[in-house]
C-alpha cells in the first residue's frame, strides 16, 4: 500500500522498510523512564490493580506507588503466567507451600531479589528481602531504594 499523501515516506507507505514491506522501529516502542520521556509525551502510571477514576478514565498512580506496584506485580506472577513475556515474574508463589523452614526462607529471599534486580534493576536497588511464612499466608518486606531519587522506602506484600 502507498501512502501518497505523505512525502517524508516518498510513496513507500509509513514505517516501510527498503523493500517496501511494513516493519517496525525500535524507538516507537520503547517507553521513557518513570517520571517522563524523550518523545515529548506524557507518561501515565497505570494504578494496578486496574481501576477507573471519579471521571470513568484510567486510574493513575504517583511514581513511588507506581514503583510499588511494579514490585508487586514481580513478585506474584509466575513465569510463564504472561504469554508475550514468560520469563517474567519471580515464582515466589510456587514455595508458598513448601514446609516452613530457615531453607526456604532463604531461598524466598534470594528468589525475590534476582526477579527484582532482574526485571527492576533499572528503578530500584534491592536493599533487603525479608520472607515469613505463616500458615497459608506469605508476607514479603522489600527494603530498597529508587534510584532516579535516592529515596530509601520499604514496602510489606502479603498474599
Amino acid at each position: 500500500m502507498v501512502d501518497w499523501c505523505n512525502p517524508r515516506t516518498g510513496g513507500r507507505g509509513a514505517g516501510a522498510d527498503d523493500d517496501g514491506q511494513l516493519g517496525l522501529r525500535p524507538d516507537w516502542h520503547t517507553h521513557g523512564s518513570i517520571g517522563g520521556t524523550d518523545s515529548g509525551v506524557s507518561d501515565v502510571n497505570v494504578l494496578y490493580p486496574y481501576q477507573f477514576d471519579g471521571r470513568g478514565r484510567t486510574a493513575a498512580a504517583d511514581d513511588p506507588r507506581h514503583v510499588r506496584d511494579l514490585i508487586e506485580q514481580v513478585l506474584f506472577t509466575s513465569p510463564g503466567e504472561r504469554v508475550m513475556r514468560p520469563e517474567f515474574g519471580s515464582g515466589v508463589q510456587q514455595l508458598l507451600f513448601e514446609p516452613n523452614s530457615e531453607t526456604v526462607a532463604a531461598v524466598v529471599q534470594m528468589t525475590v531479589q534476582a526477579a527484582l534486580n532482574q526485571w527492576l534493576g533499572e528503578l530500584v536497588l534491592v536493599d533487603e528481602v525479608m520472607a515469613e511464612s505463616n500458615d497459608a499466608a506469605l508476607t514479603l518486606t522489600v527494603r530498597y531504594t529508587r534510584k532516579l531519587t535516592g529515596e530509601a522506602r520499604t514496602e510489606v506484600f502479603e498474599r
